[in-house]
């Protein structure tokens, strides 16, 4: 549709003119994040909850990432404990931030891990992810809600 408007347009005011924009899509997401699921509820005695978070690099180079737990609400007098892994590593529950490569128009898994450790509870992580180089103009999070009972 948007490819012949733009034929329409040069039709109209001559072809020798043409309209900055017309002949290309609308620029997208430098990258997607898709999360099957933000919210479960287990057993209190789960070892280990995993929350996947699926992300895309939509351009043709790699990209320069960053993520930081924004938001880390858990019982930690109860012993819960979150964890965070990106496509190169598992990092501890105290690591918050961390940069990564995304390779260019590649697709990889990242991780948000909770541990209730044998108590009933509920708690909340939130990630943020983003070019590391604009923050303001890329950050995008992921929220994941855990009821142990």
């Amino acid at each position: 549709m948007r490819f012949s408007s733009c034929f329409a347009l040069a039709a109209l005011f001559g072809a020798g003119l043409f309209f900055a924009g017309c002949g290309s899509e609308e620029p997208t997401e430098l990258f997607t994040l898709v999360v099957p699921q933000t919210g479960k509820t287990v057993s209190a005695d789960t070892a280990d909850v995993k929350f996947e978070i699926f992300i895309t690099n939509n351009t043709a180079a790699p990209l320069d990432m960053t993520w930081e737990r924004t938001d880390n609400s858990i019982p930690r007098t109860d012993g819960w404990a979150t964890a965070f892994c990106d496509i190169n590593m598992c990092y501890t529950p105290t690591t918050n931030t961390q940069m990564f490569v995304l390779p260019a128009n590649a697709t990889d898994t990242l991780f948000l891990h909770f541990y209730p450790n044998g108590f009933a509870s509920t708690g909340t992580a939130t990630i943020e992810l983003f070019k590391t180089a604009d923050r303001a103009g890329t950050a995008q999070s992921v929220t994941a809600n855990l009821t142990a009972n």
